[in-house]
Formats: C-alpha cells, sequence, structure tokens
C-alpha cells in the first residue's frame, strides 16, 4: 500500500474514533442518552453507515444529532467509494477478458514482432536450444 493511502486511513480511522468517543461524551450527559459506552457507539455508527436505521440506539442531544449527521454524510462517501471500487473491478475484469487476458499468466512467453528471415533464424535457434 502506498503511504498516501496509509496515512488516509489511519486519519479516517483517528477521525472515526474521536467521532465514536464524542457521541459517548455528549450521549452519557444526557438523563436520557441511550449511547453510554464504546459498544453502543460503535453499534450506532455502525447501523447508521450501513443505511439500516434500526433506531434501537439514537442520539438524544443536539451534539449527538450532529455527530450522527456526520456519520449520515460519511455513509454516502464510504457507499459511493465501495460502489465505485466495486464496479471498477467488474469493468477491469470484463476488459481483460475482452482482451484475452483472462487465464493468461504470462510467463515463459517470447513475443515476437516483425516476421522476417532474420527473426525465422532467431526462432530456429530458440526452438532448438530448448
Amino acid at each position: 500500500m502506498n503511504n498516501k493511502r496509509t496515512y488516509s486511513i489511519i486519519g479516517f480511522l483517528i477521525i472515526y474514533v474521536i467521532l465514536l468517543e464524542l457521541l459517548i461524551y455528549f450521549e452519557g450527559n444526557t438523563t436520557n442518552g441511550k449511547i453510554n459506552n464504546l459498544w453502543d457507539s460503535f453499534w450506532y455508527s455502525i447501523v447508521t453507515l450501513a443505511t439500516v436505521g434500526y433506531g434501537d440506539i439514537v442520539p438524544t442531544s443536539t451534539a449527538g444529532k450532529v455527530i450522527g449527521l456526520i456519520f449520515v454524510f460519511g455513509s454516502i462517501t464510504v457507499l459511493g467509494a465501495v460502489i465505485g471500487k466495486v464496479s471498477d473491478f467488474i469493468t477491469d475484469m470484463r476488459e481483460r477478458k475482452k482482451m484475452g487476458y483472462s487465464g493468461t499468466k504470462f510467463e515463459n512467453h517470447v513475443v515476437i514482432i516483425g516476421l522476417n528471415a532474420f527473426v525465422k533464424q532467431i526462432i530456429k535457434t530458440l526452438l532448438d536450444a530448448h
């Protein structure tokens, strides 16, 4: 993995953990808050990011709702990126199959471009050597 991508993933994870902790902090200080520990916060974020939205655990404070909005917009971004990557993969596989690369290992090959008497002699020498 290249450094830019690694740093992006690490940065994303740090922001994610900070948001989880902020959600616990703001919701834990409310009287009817249902997000009181890391598991509740994680569960809420995954349900929101997966666009399932069970509704069993929801933020009740204004700050918690703002963090929930960040998770919603983040889920749109993550979902779009995943769909894009899957689409790219499928397109690449179809293109490889169309070009005849599917199932080819490209090992122990000799590619010959331009066939003339000299090249024929080289081919004969190669074939005789093996």
